[in-house]
């Protein structure tokens, strides 16, 4: 089931972070919060972030989270979170990956940690992007700054840089089964499944000649610009190959990724300053403008197809996300003039600084424009479509925000009048049909502070009709009958968690397939001297339940009798630890004191 991540909105969209879920039913039920989930704060004014990077699902309907924490802005505090019923992270710095059940309860969490301070650096890691296979293995990605990188039981040294992206595989159960790196290459990484080679697809932007995997990327672009890298990996974790697109000096904000039904790659962005080449096809930002959207799609076998961009100021691309045909929707803004295929955007009045219309559209495989829809705010404010998905029925959901820079604004959406007051974010959720048409919009209940909320990634899960969005809050909210308190400093001025909400009857139902992976509890978890293994169904044959170390390693072989639905494990003489359970299919965590 595959993630859906956006770059967190700069430059004053941060505070927008926006975006929040997306959906579009294929039953008449109204879409609706059911429960919110968090990282909690033993200390919640401390001023420390923790911060949901992303989210995705698997075909057993769990669902998996990675982020980030990290000391107040002073770094005077240092972060601690405990998710309850999994473990504690911190005291420290670094990213994470975590699981969760559909009905909202932490299942395990594992950190990804620098190993120490590079010269005239600092150690810091955070998880920023993740997908899951059907399976429950997990993709996570990310940057790190140290003299190496540990994600579980997994560690790898760091070249004399200090700083590299890494790539990390992790079974349903939390373990890590191979960690990659790419050294010299500090960004924010996006991580997609990728159908063509059965691995990965890992995109982000660099600076210099790097290598990934053997491969040396074109020089970057001059006088200290960014160029973009799009690499695949295979699922053992082997670079397969690597490409870049560079051009002369310009900053890129954000990169998004998607990978489409034949291994495509799309990357959208923007870029102020500049021409970035993107094989044959190069995008020029004007001498006038500071910055433009890019959307760009590589072939399956890393050949660059095409390019498009903006041509006038302020424009960007945020969102994209593939439909089984090969057709690709993109979400941004622009500021009036913008020219997105046969729209031209309204934002009121003259182009003015922090007035913007929200766009989707769609482009064909060959790259050219079609159905395109804004979002206009009726007085000088901002709307922007940010987060896409495309369910399984070819609908396309969309996260957005609306703002007045001044007061009161409205924006039409379809049938639909949206109303943002006071000059706070209204966030909401829009589905459309495969042809553009608007099927409803969901508002997102508001955060008690102006701006609490940030969202960052979202994920379908076809299998019960939900969509599952991961952020930081600040201060409080209420999503479905969860209260949520997001942890701040004294002043108010900084502190967040990392929360995940679901909002169910939001996209179009799929059959769950019949081998997903199955979860097997155990309790009292964590345990010191035995076990029960509470087991998910039992069949007319007996099993065997295994006990394996965080290397892997079988500790202990359990015979389970046939129609067992329990079985005790003997856990004496065990070093404390993580442990990884197995029983057939099913599998589980277990910690060791």
């Amino acid at each position: 089931m595959n993630a859906v991540s956006t770059p967190r909105l700069t430059r004053g969209f941060a505070l927008l972070g926006a975006a929040l879920l997306l959906t579009a039913p294929a039953r008449a039920q109204t879409p609706a919060w059911q429960w919110g989930l968090q990282t909690q704060n033993l200390a919640p004014t401390d001023g420390t972030v923790a911060a949901g990077n992303a989210v995705a699902t698997d075909a057993a309907g769990r669902l998996y989270v990675g982020g980030s924490y990290g000391e107040d802005t002073n770094g005077t505090a240092v972060a601690t979170r405990t998710l309850p019923g999994a473990s504690t992270l911190g005291p420290g710095r670094g990213g994470f990956v975590a699981q969760a059940s559909a009905a909202g309860q932490w299942a395990w969490v594992t950190p990804a940690l620098s190993l120490g301070s590079a010269a005239g650096g600092r150690a810091r890691a955070s998880v920023t992007n993740l997908v899951a296979t059907t399976a429950g293995d997990v993709y996570a990605t990310g940057y790190v700054e140290g003299t190496g990188v540990q994600v579980g039981g997994l560690t790898r040294p760091l070249g004399s840089a200090g700083r590299a992206l890494f790539v990390a595989r992790l079974n349903s159960a939390g373990v890590c089964q191979w960690l990659q790196t790419a050294d010299d290459i500090a960004t924010l990484p996006s991580v997609a499944l990728d159908p063509s080679t059965g691995g990965v697809v890992v995109a982000g932007t660099y600076q210099g000649s790097p290598s990934i995997g053997g491969t040396a990327l074109p020089p970057g672009t001059s006088s200290g610009g960014e160029a973009v890298f799009v690499a695949r990996l295979s699922a053992a974790g082997q670079w397969l190959g690597a490409v870049g697109a560079t051009g002369s000096a310009g900053v890129i904000s954000g990169l998004g990724l998607a990978v489409g039904p034949a291994g495509q790659v799309a990357v959208s962005s923007s870029r102020s300053g500049g021409t970035l080449t993107f094989g044959t096809y190069s995008l020029t930002t004007p001498a006038t403008s500071d910055e433009i959207f890019v959307v760009a799609q590589l072939s399956p076998v890393n050949q660059w197809q095409w390019a498009v961009g903006g041509s006038t100021d302020f424009n960007r691309t945020i969102g994209a996300a593939y439909t089984a045909t090969g057709a690709l929707w993109v979400a941004g803004r622009g500021q009036a003039g913008t020219v997105v295929g046969p729209l031209t955007l309204g934002a009121p009045g003259a182009p003015v600084a922090n007035t913007y219309s929200g766009f989707l559209g769609q482009l064909s495989p060959a790259g050219q424009w079609g159905t395109v829809r804004q979002l206009t705010p009726s007085a000088p404010g901002l709307a922007v479509f940010a987060a896409l998905a495309v369910d399984a029925a070819g609908n396309a959901l969309a996260t957005g925000a609306l703002a007045g820079n001044n007061g009161a604004v409205q924006a039409q959406l379809g049938s639909e009048t949206l109303m943002a007051t006071n000059q706070r974010l209204l966030f909401f959720v829009a589905g459309l049909s495969a042809g553009g048409q608007l099927r409803y919009v969901a508002t997102v209940p508001p955060a008690a502070l102006r701006f609490g909320l940030t969202t960052a990634g979202i994920a379908l899960d076809g299998g019960n009709g939900a969509l599952y969005l991961t952020g930081t809050l600040t201060g409080a909210l209420t999503l479905g009958t969860s209260q949520l308190m997001g942890s701040y400093a004294a002043n108010g001025s900084t502190g967040g968690d990392a929360f995940v909400g679901k909002l169910v009857n939001a996209t179009a139902l799929t059959a769950r397939p019949a081998a997903a992976a199955l979860a097997l509890a155990c309790y009292p978890n964590p345990a010191r001297t035995a076990a029960t293994l509470r087991l998910p169904a039992s069949t007319p044959e007996p099993r065997t339940a295994t006990l394996a170390d965080a290397l892997g390693r079988e500790v202990r072989r359990l015979p389970v009798p046939a129609r067992a639905a329990m079985a005790t494990l003997d856990l004496a003489d065990l070093a404390p630890g993580l442990y990884l359970v197995r029983c057939g299919a099913a599998t589980g965590r277990l910690v060791v004191e």
